[in-house]
């Protein structure tokens, strides 16, 4: 790019002539090799040189054939090179005919990309939650949750158990209705951090679930427990109690003032 934009310098070297010529031997080291440009994804791929993915490998191939790129054993830098290729020809972010044939390509994307699509089907949640147990990806399926959810998709129970097996990052995309639904396991896993986001709505839909929760614990441990459920509450009234019973209506800070004095 300097090479266009700043003036020739003197000297033979300097000449636009010489200027022309080095960029065009720059532009040709770039260019794919003749007959090496991709027709497909297949095995030949995996012994190109990142460059050459680059100059022969165009973002139409890798979309149209997705499948194929999780069938074969790419590394993590060839991995990279297609996803940057597939940002490329998709700016503002992958269209559904994509996002349902990524599978394990999932886990090469971020929350930032997510936030760009436009998710709308149950089935391409589920195969995409289902690639991503257990490979640390919680973030970017919090993402995906809130891009469903805020689309106006509904998730069903299959669909709520599997979430069960993630951090409870997506918790506050969850509309009331939905939360009433998740596991009681959850609730053990939940941190403050990802309650941040919940509106009051969300909020005493969780409370009470978290009751329900840590009914069985003791008292000291169940301050502990319920404690984040009661703050993030805004601070606003509660019915306290366990199990079937008398309940008693109190605050947050009046429950945790009772129990620690």
């Amino acid at each position: 790019m300097a090479l266009q934009t700043a003036p020739p310098s003197l000297g033979s070297r300097g000449t636009p002539a010489y200027g022309s010529l080095l960029f065009l031997l720059l532009s040709l080291e770039k260019a794919c090799p003749l007959g090496q440009e991709a027709q497909v994804v297949d095995e030949n791929l995996v012994f190109y040189e990142e460059w050459e993915l680059e100059a022969c490998v165009d973002g139409a191939l890798l979309a149209a054939q997705m499948g194929r790129v999780n069938l074969i054993p790419f590394t993590y830098q060839q991995l990279h090179i297609f996803k940057r290729k597939l940002d490329e020809f998709y700016p503002q972010g992958y269209p559904q005919s994509l996002i349902e044939h990524l599978r394990y390509f999932f886990l090469y994307v971020t929350p930032e990309d997510i936030h760009k699509w436009n998710v709308t089907s149950l089935d391409t949640v589920k195969s995409l939650l289902k690639v991503s147990q257990g490979r640390g990806v919680d973030a970017q399926v919090a993402a995906l949750i809130a891009r469903y959810v805020g689309g106006g998709g509904q998730l069903d129970k299959a669909a709520l158990d599997t979430l069960a097996t993630f951090r409870p990052a997506y918790l506050c995309f969850l509309r009331p209705e939905q939360l009433g639904s998740v596991q009681l396991s959850v609730l053990w896993m939940t941190t403050p951090q990802d309650l941040d986001a919940c509106r009051p709505p969300q909020m005493v839909v969780l409370y009470h679930k978290a009751r329900m929760a840590f009914q069985n614990v003791s008292g000291s441990e169940y301050i502990k427990r319920i404690k984040p459920f009661l703050e993030a509450s805004s601070g606003g009234p509660h019915r306290l109690g366990r199990g079937p019973g008398p309940v008693l209506t109190v605050t947050a800070s009046l429950l945790l003032a009772s129990v620690l004095s």
